[in-house]
């Protein structure tokens, strides 16, 4: 049909026609000036726009003149000025946002649009919602209620580990609680009606003041969980959760970059999140994440409650304060999780948690990077489990041989084929087994118990000023007091004559060490070594304290 284009109607025969034809379509330039024009169409019309606000900024669209009771929404239907209501053209497998009115300015709020599209979507069942490219601001979460693709502009050639130059489709969040909620219409557990949802090729960003309970994209709620759901092709950046998923079943995440904030001292509060899952009580299953990085986080990954048959491939945590923690406690019986390939780099208070549940690791690889000294690279807890097969570590940092892996009385690990590239300790009572461990030739696995009957006897009755634990009398043997944090004792003094021999008693281990430092060495401390500061002396022999020539004393091993 022919288009013609017209801001006012004359009185010529021709103009009449084309008003009252219903083979020719009418066009106006925009939506504003279709509702304004005083033309009086007859029913069966076809009327175009070419843009919603300006022509030709996506939101151009067709629909037909109809008369009668009619509500106007914006997207599907519009009111003219005489009183009757175009009804427009609404694809049925996909919608476009822009059609509704949509901007993606940054400063436009979207709100209305958007849960005018979805509520459209949900109850009409459309599979699809377009994002184009731009920067859409909402104020309040974007909620998604059935089988719904909520999919971005770029769908071709995502590189998903960048933060630049990639996503052109950006959700920019300014509200409190979930930028993108799915969940069920009904609940709990019903599978009548539902989610089936994914959210593709989006960068969700956000700005608002409330990071703490922010989310990226929400699954579930305690009274309406989710099922199957899909998060791929994603960048989630500055949520206090990027993805968090309550009591939902079946949540896959795929190629997905999450970036957060993290707190400067380790493990402080309030935390955020990378993806938190709560699993429940209800013994959730089939939860799988695939290629997902996680940046800057205080915890990467938290897995908290009931799961089963779940299971990770290939994810990834650097700069984390803590990078997964998997937690069952309270939450019996916690059935576990499998990992293939999970990447570990740079946490600055405890690498991987495993708390009273069940997690197998196969390909365990870990980077320290900048040095980690809070605490731990690996710590099983509460009648926990772990086992890990296969790995390496790429390092620099400075892990205590001593503090790099926890497992209490309760708890069991075992590591099969893990190359690492110097000694790391393994602390703790609990059931520990390595087979076919290699270290490339640069380390090896050591076992440090944390219950060991630990003294030092002084021969000479010469050593004094014990000023960390207090030692008295001098020249008696005493018991070595443990801490929850070392598994190491250290002894400070600043009180050693020449001819002095330490002699490490440890009836319980002869793997233990004892660690002699001398505060302040530079300030004129007296005590030194030929090149540490700080020198591990292992149970069951003896050092001797020679005097040099500049006058300070030398601990001779």
């Amino acid at each position: 049909m022919a288009l013609t284009k017209l801001t006012s109607v004359g009185k010529s025969v021709a103009q009449k026609l084309l008003i009252r034809s219903l083979a020719i379509s009418y066009g106006f330039s925009t939506i504003a000036l279709m509702k304004a024009s005083t033309n009086s169409f007859p029913d069966g019309k076809k009327v175009t726009w070419g843009g919603y606000y300006d022509e030709s900024d996506g939101g151009d669209n067709w629909g037909i003149v109809k008369t009668g009771a009619h509500t106007e929404d914006g997207f599907t239907v519009f009111t003219l000025a005489d009183g009757k209501y175009i009804q427009a053209n609404i694809s049925k497998s996909s919608l476009n946002v822009k059609k509704a009115g949509a901007k993606g300015d940054g400063t436009f709020v979207n709100d209305t649009v958007f849960a005018t599209v979805l509520a459209y979507a949900n109850a009409n069942k459309i599979p699809q919602v377009l994002i184009p490219s731009g920067i859409f601001r909402t104020d309040t979460p974007t909620l998604i209620t059935s089988g719904v693709t909520l999919k971005g502009y770029n769908q071709s050639g995502v590189k998903i580990l960048t933060t630049s130059g990639v996503y052109f489709s950006q959700i920019a969040y300014y509200g409190t609680g979930a930028c993108i909620h799915i969940q069920s219409n009904s609940g709990p557990n019903s599978v009548a009606d539902y989610s089936a949802s994914t959210v593709d090729g989006l960068q969700i960003r956000y700005f608002g003041a409330s990071q703490a309970t922010s989310y990226g994209v929400q699954i579930g709620t305690v009274a309406k969980e989710a099922l199957q759901v899909v998060v791929k092709n994603c960048l989630i950046q500055n949520f206090g959760r990027g993805i968090y998923s309550i009591g939902s079943w079946n949540v896959q995440a795929t190629d997905v970059y999450i970036v957060s904030t993290r707190n400067a001292t380790a493990n402080a509060s309030p935390l955020t999140f990378g993806v938190y899952i709560d699993c429940e009580t209800r013994a959730i299953t089939s939860n799988y994440l695939t290629r997902v990085f996680v940046q800057a986080c205080d915890v990467g990954f938290y897995i908290q409650g009931v799961a089963a048959y779940s299971g990770m491939t290939d994810v990834y945590t650097d700069a984390c304060n803590t990078g997964y923690y998997f937690n069952g406690a309270n939450l019996s019986p916690a059935r576990g999780w499998s990992i293939k390939g999970m990447g570990l780099e740079a946490p600055k208070y405890k690498g991987l948690i495993v708390n009273s549940t069940t997690v197998h690791i196969t390909q365990f690889d870990f980077v320290e990077g900048i040095a980690p000294s809070y605490d731990r690279i690996v710590q099983v807890e509460n009648s926990g489990s772990l086992s890990i097969t296969g790995g390496h570590d790429i390092t620099t940092g400075s892990y205590g041989a001593v503090d790099a892996m926890n497992v209490d009385a309760t708890s069991d690990l075992l590591i099969i084929a893990l190359e690492i590239s110097r000694t790391l300790g393994i602390k703790g009572d609990g059931a520990v087994k390595t087979l076919t461990s290699t270290s490339e030739n640069r380390g090896s696995l050591e076992r440090y118990p944390s219950s060991v009957d630990v003294s030092i006897a002084n021969r000479d009755n010469q050593f004094s000023g014990f000023s960390q634990y207090n030692f008295t009398p001098i020249g008696s043997t005493q018991a070595m007091p443990q801490t929850t944090t070392l598994n190491r004792v250290t002894f400070i003094t600043t009180d050693v004559d020449v001819g002095d021999t330490i002699d490490v008693v440890n009836p319980s281990s002869g793997a233990f060490d004892i660690v002699l430092r001398c505060e302040g060495a530079a300030a004129g401390c007296g005590i030194v070594h030929p090149s540490l500061t700080q020198v591990s002396i292992k149970a069951g022999t003896k050092v001797s304290l020679l005097k040099r020539a500049d006058g300070k004393l030398q601990l001779q091993d």
